[in-house]
């Protein structure tokens, strides 16, 4: 299975860390976000990736090459102007021909991907996400599951105070079938916002909800607890919180 890292972004909330090197490339515990991520993959036999990269791509090819340095095969598409998530999977469509990953390439995670592709395979679906419970749903974007875990809805952000529909985000962790990128538009596209939104008629975007560590760095403090969480988890013989 391949798998595709959404790292083309610019990192704006990660300035002035970010004006010097990509968002992909931000060091934890001595190694790039990216790196991190390549051995997880590694652990689950998915050693063909490709890095969708934008800013600062030069850095990013630099750092990994073809791969082999870090025994997996790599390849990159590279974004002239931001086509978002879902423009950048869309971009990638000439590597892609069975069913696939997908993470945003800030993302540190140990979810057990054996599993995830099972579920998607046992529900037949188009779109699997990781979902988990939020610890702030006010401040995130929520997914709603009915009783199968199918996806009934993404709620976006509640306004404070509201009842909550549901506790459940997107980690931005996938598995796609290779069919969604026909349901991709050429160009400019959210994932999130527009793509899987529109496909949830079709009944077959499903939630692999989890408790398992999956944490975004995309903002000085969530870059803060993830160094943390690594910290702690060496000092336990653990790699995460």
């Amino acid at each position: 299975m391949k798998a595709l890292i959404l790292c083309g972004g610019r990192g704006t909330r990660l300035r002035p860390l970010t004006y010097k090197i990509p968002k992909a490339l931000v060091p934890i515990s001595g190694k790039p976000i990216v790196e991190h991520q390549i051995i997880e993959l590694k652990k689950y036999g998915v050693n063909e990736i490709v890095m969708c990269t934008g800013y600062k791509h030069e850095m990013i090819r630099k750092r990994f090459g073809n791969g082999s340095k870090f025994g997996v095969k790599i390849k990159y598409t590279v974004e002239r102007r931001l086509l978002g998530t879902g423009g950048a999977i869309r971009n990638a469509r000439r590597f892609i021909d069975s069913r696939f990953l997908v993470l945003s390439g800030d993302i540190m995670f140990r979810v057990n991907l054996e599993k995830l592709i099972k579920f998607h395979q046992l529900k037949g679906a188009l779109a699997t996400l990781v979902v988990h419970e939020s610890s702030h749903p006010y401040d995130s974007d929520l997914v709603k599951l009915d009783r199968s875990k199918r996806v009934v809805g993404f709620l976006g952000k509640p306004k404070p105070g509201t009842p909550l529909q549901s506790r459940l985000t997107n980690a931005s962790i996938y598995v796609f079938d290779a069919g969604i990128i026909s349901k991709i538009p050429d160009g400019r596209s959210s994932l999130e916002k527009e793509v899987l939104p529109r496909l949830v008629k079709t009944g077959k975007i499903y939630g692999f909800v989890t408790n398992e560590y999956a944490k975004d760095m995309g903002t000085f403090d969530r870059l803060d607890s993830v160094k943390s969480a690594m910290r702690h988890g060496r000092k336990r013989g653990q790699t995460y919180k």
